[in-house]
């Protein structure tokens, strides 16, 4: 008579490994999304790897995080007969003033879809609504003080009567 083994409800789940080459990427994730599986090769991936620092492609720009901002870059293409690569040149810095001085994590994802990600920075209480393919970049701010850098000229800046949207 072979014996059957209770059915058990919990799902199965993968052991814990650590990684030498890839550390864990759930640092770079809300907490809230943490009880689902991480997403893998997604357009985003740049953002969880290593440091999080590397510069991503959302279609026309490259994209990089630092520890309170995220840089712009309108890429040129380098190229010979062997391969093409997109140069990371920053034209435009966002900065938050930084609210919390003692925190070592640079950004955080705290929503993401198959075709936008919002990228948190929690020490400077900025927010940015990345998209892809989208002309423009979105964020909101919670700080007293954003600091917009640029090697190039400002042509225009305006805001509306109650400081709250800009262009």
């Amino acid at each position: 008579m072979a014996h059957s083994k209770p059915k058990s409800d919990a799902p199965f789940l993968f052991p814990k490994c650590e990684a030498s080459v890839l550390p864990d990427p759930s640092r770079f994730f809300s907490n809230h999304l943490l009880s689902n599986p991480l997403p893998t090769n997604s357009f985003f991936q740049n953002f969880t790897l290593g440091k999080g620092d590397q510069p991503e492609y959302f279609h026309p720009y490259l994209i990089k995080p630092a520890k309170s901002s995220l840089s712009i870059s309108y890429p040129s293409l380098f190229h010979n007969s062997d391969f093409f690569h997109e140069v990371f040149k920053p034209d435009i810095t966002i900065s938050g003033s930084p609210v919390d001085q003692s925190s070592r994590q640079t950004h955080q994802i705290s929503s993401f879809s198959d075709l936008g990600v919002n990228l948190d920075f929690p020490s400077s209480n900025l927010r940015f609504f990345l998209v892809r393919g989208i002309p423009f970049i979105t964020f909101s701010v919670s700080c007293n003080t954003i600091t917009i850098s640029t090697s190039h000229e400002f042509v225009s800046f305006s805001g509306n009567s109650l400081s709250t949207k800009y262009t």
